[in-house]
């Protein structure tokens, strides 16, 4: 696919560089969030035992890898 002069002038790089720190804050917000996810679950883990903790405490850790992968795809448009 080759691009046309008026293409290219028609980019709008300030717009891009927005977006991408746009998703900067979006990235950071998402960190923050399954730190605080993490947080509170170890502070369960401390008092809450059996079957119930065992399953609680899996699937945050199954959503917190989901969230650092996708904060890490955003991440890496940023870029």
């Amino acid at each position: 696919m080759k691009l046309t002069v008026a293409e290219v002038s028609g980019w709008r790089p300030a717009s891009l560089i927005n977006a991408g720190r746009q998703l900067s804050g979006i990235v950071s917000a998402l960190d923050s969030q399954r730190a605080g996810v993490l947080q509170e679950q170890n502070a369960l883990a401390d008092t809450w035992h059996g079957e119930a903790a065992i399953a609680a405490a899996e699937r945050v850790v199954g959503e917190c890898s989901l969230v650092s992968s996708v904060a890490e795809v955003l991440q890496s448009v940023c870029r």
